[in-house]
């Protein structure tokens, strides 16, 4: 697309020319523009309710009501991630769902510690954290917890970081933040941590979790 971002992708859709025989959108908004300009076939991805994304009431009535237009009013068809998601779908907006369950790639994601990385924890036990600002991941709660935990316990530990850059936020342990990390990269930094901590607000059904 020639804008970047979620306002980029939104922009793009009222502007520019769809000719794609099928269309599939991973956000509710994307799915009312489309639906408005008559796109083909077009196809809802769903890989959680969206209004979970908001801590906002007013945000939540907005996607509730982007929902009703999309599935109940154009009948665009969902594809959902887990039955659970399916039957939100179904219950509240009497969606069109077929369900096709999140998987994980075995031949990816596979127990291999990276010796350098457990070499240099020496006696610390790691804990490893996703960074991101989405409100509905959870990271602010990470930071409450660990933080706490830093001040108070007599634990030897240290913290691993992947995604968005944190680094400098966890004062009282030892932080390696590695931001932004490919699959192979992910799978051995999962393998060396001792424990994965991911108190998500809200899931569709969810991968990383499913990966470590």
């Amino acid at each position: 697309l020639p804008y970047s971002g979620k306002t980029g992708t939104l922009f793009s859709a009222v502007m520019e020319r769809n000719d794609s025989d099928i269309t599939v959108v991973d956000i509710i908004p994307l799915a009312c523009l489309l639906a408005l300009r008559n796109s083909r076939k077009l196809v809802y991805f769903a890989q959680d309710y969206d209004e979970s994304y908001y801590a906002s009431r007013l945000m939540k009535l907005l996607i509730r009501c982007l929902y009703k237009v999309a599935l109940k009013f154009f009948r665009v068809p969902v594809v959902a991630v887990s039955n659970n998601l399916a039957e939100i779908m179904e219950k509240r907006f009497n969606a069109v769902v077929t369900v096709v369950e999140n998987g994980v790639d075995t031949d990816i994601f596979y127990p291999e510690p990276d010796s350098e990385l457990n070499n240099s924890k020496a006696d610390r036990r790691a804990i490893l954290l996703l960074s991101r600002s989405d409100w509905r991941k959870g990271f602010d709660i990470d930071r409450e917890v660990m933080n706490s935990i830093g001040k108070n316990s007599r634990e030897n530990l240290e913290i691993l970081t992947v995604g968005e850059e944190c680094d400098g936020i966890f004062p009282n342990l030892v932080h390696r933040d590695f931001g932004y990390v490919n699959e192979n990269e992910l799978r051995k930094i999962m393998s060396s941590a001792d424990l994965f901590l991911y108190p998500t607000r809200h899931e569709g059904l969810p991968l990383m979790p499913m990966e470590a």
